[in-house]
């Protein structure tokens, strides 16, 4: 499970000892993944 929006597919941390916020998170969408949406008209 991961944080924020429900098409959110991965995310990423990078842990960086020389920033002084040490840790930092990435939303990952996978575009092939992406629902596909129908409208009628």
């Amino acid at each position: 499970m991961t944080f924020g929006s429900s098409l959110n597919h991965w995310t990423s941390a990078t842990v960086d000892a020389k920033d002084p916020q040490v840790f930092s998170f990435h939303q990952h969408i996978v575009p092939a993944n992406l629902p596909t949406y129908k409208f009628n008209s």
